[in-house]
């Protein structure tokens, strides 16, 4: 009989109403010696009164090396998305997240994301 691995959530994270950047954030610190998959589901947001754009980079290290993925929210882009990133991390680094307001403007975001170790 196969072995069956059942996702296990071991982050979650629900920040509303931000209106400036996020300087880098630690998502999950792995423990063990093992590269790892995992899933991050993301939604985020920005208010359709929005003149800026709110970019959400998701930082971490695979077997190859450094790895950012981002999203983007605002008028120059679209005022919401959900995504689903799938990770290799290797083993004994983090995953961590920052946000930033390219070009400037004014934004009012909300970020929800969920990871789960696969």
């Amino acid at each position: 009989m196969p072995c069956v691995n059942v996702p296990q959530i071991v982050s979650q994270t629900d920040l509303t109403g931000k209106t400036a950047a996020i300087s880098e954030t630690t998502l999950y610190s792995p423990s063990g010696s093992d590269s790892l998959n995992y899933r991050l589901s993301v939604y985020m947001n920005n208010s359709s009164a929005a003149t800026g754009n709110a970019k959400m980079n998701l930082n971490y290290t695979d077997d190859f090396g450094a790895v950012t993925q981002s999203v983007v929210v605002g008028p120059s882009a679209v005022f919401m998305a959900q995504v689903v990133f799938v990770l290799h991390v290797a083993s004994s680094t983090s995953i961590t997240f920052d946000v930033t307001i390219p070009g400037g403007g004014t934004v009012s975001f909300d970020l929800h994301m969920t990871l789960e170790e696969l």
